[in-house]
């Protein structure tokens, strides 16, 4: 599909900051052992555990791009990652089910269907830091514009800002940043004014806002990690789905 200029710009924009929403990046953990009821993790164990964020990061960053074979791609070396020893029992299900995950990215033959499964990677980085009684340090969200503003970039500005809590809310585990994510996605729609006089890309691409936020509406209702899970991996496949109309991939990297 052929795009104008302007909106091609405004993917563009939109792709680099959602990206940096959907990843963050990490400090070192911080360990609460009278929580785990058990010694912190080694050095070793810590670098590890960083290597598996910077890995689901890497997924996430290709599915926002629109990059199907950098997604696959991405978690086929997640899936392969050396084994571990020296981790406590009580994780090693979760492990596990988060290499099952990447082995569905991996496989996945839609960005929706790769999608669905980061959220579950995601999700499951939660879970182990809760066993471990780990508390990842992140970045900050980045403040999203205040106002009335209504342009295409000031939303995906404020869609970073959502889609970053709702990151966070599952990956340190965190009840507040998720309803605060949630809230935050509902309140940031994109107009049919906001698009220029390209009829058939401005109908798309409010048709994806559309989905968007009934993803949004599920959020609020999301209680358990696996549902957040669901709402988190169809939020992010959206916007894949979304920034595709330009009929490349863009953002970091060379554009397909």
């Amino acid at each position: 599909m052929r795009v104008t200029r302007f909106v091609q710009a405004v993917l563009v924009l939109g792709i680099a900051v959602l990206i940096a929403a959907c990843g963050g990046t990490s400090e070192p953990a911080h360990h609460d052992q009278a929580a785990a009821g058990q010694a912190p993790p080694s050095a070793e164990v810590v670098k590890h555990m960083h290597d598996h964020l910077a890995q689901v990061q890497q997924v996430q960053h290709a599915i926002v791009r629109g990059d199907l074979d950098g997604a696959t791609t991405a978690a086929r070396t997640f899936a392969d990652h050396q084994e571990l020893t020296g981790l406590p029992e009580n994780v090693h299900g979760t492990i596990d089910e988060m290499r099952k995950a990447a082995q569905a990215v991996s496989a996945a033959t839609t960005l929706e269907a790769a999608g669905d499964a980061t959220g579950r990677m995601v999700a499951q980085c939660g879970t182990c830091h809760s066993a471990m009684g780990a508390k990842p340090t992140l970045q900050a969200p980045p403040t999203a514009p205040g106002g009335a503003a209504a342009s295409v970039t000031a939303k995906m500005l404020e869609h970073q800002h959502a889609v970053d809590m709702l990151y966070q809310g599952l990956v340190l585990p965190s009840e507040q940043m998720w309803k605060q994510g949630s809230e935050a996605l509902k309140a940031s729609p994109l107009k049919a004014d906001a698009f220029p006089a390209d009829a058939k890309l401005s109908k798309d691409a409010l048709d994806a806002q559309a989905r968007t936020h009934e993803v949004a509406e599920k959020a609020a209702g999301a209680a358990t990690p696996m549902a957040r899970a669901e709402v988190y991996g169809d939020l992010i496949g959206g916007c894949a789905s979304c920034h595709s109309l330009s009929g490349r991939v863009l953002g970091q990297g060379v554009p397909k």
